[in-house]
């Protein structure tokens, strides 16, 4: 998308029989989400100034289904909106306002505890 927002397929390590085995890099550690939200749900609507270390970026892994990301840069007003498949990696870096359409039922890990998302999400329920 651009430097503030990063979209990162996961790798595919093997896939036989049983299914699929996905790799993706990981240097945090401590307490996550895993987060579930049903098709048409919306979340988000909300960006991070980057005060918690893990929301800058804030890292989520789609773990199954597809979503759709709108994103405004909040320091150059660049709006985007894409559509994610699973399984991906996906960055948002501080001042980049998102909201979460699931396009279909969907799991995704966020790569950071509720203190850091306590410590620094800031609503904004309208864009800008």
């Amino acid at each position: 998308m651009n430097d503030k927002v990063i979209i990162t397929p996961l790798t595919l390590y093997a896939q036989h029989e049983r299914g699929k085995t996905m790799l993706f890099d990981n240097q945090r550690t401590g307490e996550f989400i895993l987060g579930y939200r049903v098709k048409d749900s919306i979340s988000g609507r909300h960006y991070h100034t980057g005060a918690a270390g893990y929301k800058n970026p804030e890292v989520l892994i789609l773990i199954s289904g597809s979503i759709q990301l709108k994103t405004i840069d909040l320091d150059t007003k660049n709006e985007q909106v894409v559509m994610i498949e699973e399984p991906s990696c996906i960055e948002i870096f501080a001042m980049v306002w998102h909201e979460v359409l699931a396009l279909t039922d969907c799991v995704f890990l966020e790569m950071n505890s509720i203190a850091d998302c306590e410590a620094d999400t800031h609503k904004l329920e309208q864009t800008v």
